[in-house]
């Protein structure tokens, strides 16, 4: 597994290779001089949240939030 390390200003400009990073290993975001965030693909995270015997969070219920969100979003554009 290979990690991959960006500043924050490396990751707002080219998110898409940090993706694409990300499949290879986890990929270490760091703002003035700390990492702040690490991106993982969804396989390195669910094979961690099995070992830690965290509560995994079910693909069905993280698309029912994406919708709930998008509904949000364009419920509050068309009051405006």
């Amino acid at each position: 597994m290979e990690s991959t390390y960006l500043w924050e200003r490396e990751f707002l400009s080219g998110p898409e290779a940090a993706l694409k990073s990300a499949e290879q290993g986890p990929v270490y975001i760091a703002q003035d001089g700390w990492p702040t965030h690490v991106l993982l693909n969804y396989e390195d995270y669910a094979a961690m949240v099995r070992l830690a015997r965290l509560p995994d969070i079910k693909m069905d219920q993280l698309m029912i939030s994406f919708r709930d969100d998008e509904y949000a979003e364009g419920s509050a554009q068309t009051r405006d």
